[in-house]
């Protein structure tokens, strides 16, 4: 796949992730993407669209729903750009699955004699 093929196919990835989570901003589903681009730098290029759409449907998934009618965005400083994006997303998925981790049915019940 060459560059000109990926980039359009990773368009398309971003514009199905949009309509998948309506409720997340769009450039938070663009830094998911990004995000998820960034980390295949190897030469086989003929999968990566559909692993950095599985990767950041995955990442995007893990962001709680806002209410019906709401477009969850984070709070981003003037002067930022989509990088802080990414970072907010790593963030959000750091702290759910913390939460979870603390949550009842999280918790490792295994004891230790």
């Amino acid at each position: 796949m060459d560059r000109e093929a990926e980039t359009k196919a990773l368009e398309d990835v971003r514009r199905r992730l949009e309509q998948r989570f309506p409720w997340l901003h769009r450039d938070v589903v663009a830094a998911a993407v990004s995000l998820a681009h960034s980390r295949l730098r190897g030469p086989v290029r003929d999968f990566v669209p559909l692993l950095v759409e599985h990767a950041a449907r995955d990442r995007l998934a893990m962001v709680e729903r806002a209410e019906p009618g709401e477009v969850w965005a984070p709070h981003i400083p003037d002067g930022h750009d989509a990088a802080v994006l990414v970072e907010v997303v790593d963030v959000v998925e750091v702290v759910e699955a913390v939460e979870v981790a603390q949550t009842p049915e999280g918790l490792d019940t295994e004891e230790v004699h």
